[in-house]
């Protein structure tokens, strides 16, 4: 059931972006134009429609990131270095919230690809320990 209604509010924002032609990877500026709504308490429904789009992406760059790092320890059979080290306690839209606060204090930066936004934020936001 809940596959069912995360698919179906997915598929809404992909036919709403369609009309628009934005989507949060495209660049700060529009990860900040359409994933705002994370941070608004009362929403509409497309609003919270594309707030699931912004949460899913972001965690899904962590995601992807994460099983990298995986993939290359296995691969070179020692410790590869992370990006970013996420307290486990960490919520999705925090990461969005992150990112947001990123761009707007990093206007300069809003016109780059949001990928690399997101990993400056999470960096800057969640450095590692070093050792």
């Amino acid at each position: 059931m809940r596959t069912a209604l995360a698919l179906m509010f997915v598929c809404s924002v992909f036919v709403s972006a369609q009309t628009t032609q934005e989507f949060p990877d495209t660049s700060g500026n529009a990860f900040m134009r359409l994933c705002s709504a994370v941070e608004k308490d009362k929403t509409t429904d497309q609003e919270a429609a594309t707030s699931i789009a912004c949460v899913s992406y972001v965690s899904g760059f962590v995601a992807g990131v994460t099983a990298h790092a995986g993939f290359a320890a296995y691969k070179m059979k020692q410790k590869v270095p992370t990006m970013f080290c996420l307290p486990e306690d960490v919520e999705p839209g925090q990461l969005v919230r992150v990112v947001l606060k990123f761009v707007r204090n990093n206007p300069e930066d809003a016109h780059r690809r949001t990928d690399v936004l997101i990993a400056r934020a999470l960096r800057e936001a969640f450095p590692c320990p070093s050792k």
